[in-house]
């Protein structure tokens, strides 16, 4: 699993209520193929 840097926005994004998955629970979910570096370009 490949650690992402943080991703600065212009705005204050709003709060929610989650915990951050552990790499050994992405597999076989969508953030196991997400790229999220090309979603913002």
């Amino acid at each position: 699993v490949k650690i992402k840097k943080p991703i600065k926005t212009k705005f204050r994004m709003p709060v929610f209520n989650w915990v951050a998955l552990k790499p050994n629970q992405i597999n076989g979910t969508v953030f196991n193929e997400i790229d999220d570096e090309r979603i913002l370009e």
